[in-house]
């Protein structure tokens, strides 16, 4: 996908999305794992990582419009 305004998100940087949620979608390492993190809002719900690829990017976006971090949390744990 490329990147172009996707409704309630931000383009920070390259490397950073923000939706109006506070919920980020961030290429980094965390810890030690270089990759694309899905950062939920909620902070007792741990990230999610995805390769660090332009796909892993489109993924952890799939994930966010799924649910990751709100009512669906559990299907994604793993």
């Amino acid at each position: 996908m490329h990147w172009t305004a996707i409704e309630s998100w931000e383009r920070v940087s390259e490397h950073l999305f923000v939706h109006v949620t506070g919920a980020r979608i961030e290429r980094r390492g965390y810890p030690e794992r270089y990759g694309w993190y899905l950062m939920p809002a909620e902070s007792d719900v741990p990230p999610l990582y995805f390769e660090p690829t332009p796909g892993g990017c489109d993924q952890a976006f799939v994930a966010f419009a799924a649910g990751y971090g709100t009512a669906f949390t559990g299907r994604f744990a793993g």
